[in-house]
């Protein structure tokens, strides 16, 4: 797992669009294709960073699993910590591209 994050990212994608079909929501699977490819190209530099993919596995289990058991209360937590964690890597990843702390 660890030295395929665009494989990871690829199947992260295709579980959230599993949901979102799920969901019915039309809307909302219009705009995650649309996100698509940023979320694709955000994931894999964020998925560079020590422990994140692995973070992010733990994450979707919770959620899979709250879904499961039917606790949509604990899924919603899920999925907000989820996208939290998601959103500050992608920042991490972006401020530290941005001063240069990147490896080439």
């Amino acid at each position: 797992m660890a030295q395929d994050p665009a494989g990871f990212v690829e199947n992260d994608l295709q579980l959230h669009f599993q949901f979102t079909r799920l969901s019915g929501n039309h809307r909302l699977q219009s705009i995650q294709a649309n996100l698509a490819n940023a979320v694709r190209r955000y994931g894999e530099a964020s998925m560079q960073q020590p422990r994140r993919m692995y973070e992010s596995l733990d994450e979707h289990e919770r959620f899979v699993a709250a879904v499961k058991n039917l606790d949509f209360f604990e899924a919603r937590i899920c999925l907000i910590e989820h996208l939290n964690n998601s959103y500050r890597s992608v920042c991490d990843f972006v401020q530290r591209d941005a001063s240069g702390m990147m490896p080439t």
